[in-house]
């Protein structure tokens, strides 16, 4: 970040290669739209390249970039409202799995982002920076902007609403 605030572009390029597939997947499971989440990460890099002189060198990249995109993603969803697609989870066949079990994981995937996207925002956001995201409780505390033991709280009702939704489903 630091050659990026002196406008480094290798440095730049650099940053995109690292953080563009996990920025694109965090916002489209936000968002259910992929083509939008491109838009999103592609308008949080240029808000990076203006705004890197910002960034506090004692603060984890990820866990801002990931703050920037929450962020963004959620004025997208409250100008647009509703999100219009489910997002699957990436499952990939396996040469030795069986056609039917491939399938079986496909809808257990579907019927769990369908239930994700009945969560309030800030318990689907946990669940997707904790989970899919992997993040340190730290780090998506910090992304929420919430305390550890809130995220903690978060993250057990998400996954109550969760079970409970799934339930109603099978």
């Amino acid at each position: 970040m630091v050659c990026i605030a002196r406008q480094d572009q290798h440095a730049f390029s650099q940053l995109i290669d690292r953080h563009l597939t996990k920025g694109v997947r965090f916002c489209t499971r936000m968002v259910g739209m992929q083509d939008v989440a491109e838009d999103i990460v592609q308008e949080a890099f240029m808000k990076i390249w203006k705004h890197a002189a910002v960034w506090r060198a004692e603060a984890k990249f990820t866990t801002w970039f990931f703050a920037v995109l929450h962020n963004a993603a959620l004025n997208v969803i409250r100008r647009r409202g509703v999100r219009k697609e489910h997002v699957l989870e990436d499952v990939h066949e396996s040469s030795d799995m069986p056609q039917d079990q491939h399938y079986i994981r496909q809808e257990k995937a579907r019927l769990v982002q369908a239930a994700l996207e009945e969560l309030p925002e800030r318990q689907k956001t946990a669940i997707i920076l904790s989970y899919y995201e992997e993040l340190s409780q730290k780090e998506a505390a910090a992304v929420l902007g919430v305390s550890e033991g809130a995220l903690e709280s978060l993250l057990t009702r998400a996954r109550k609403n969760l079970e409970e939704l799934l339930r109603q489903r099978l």
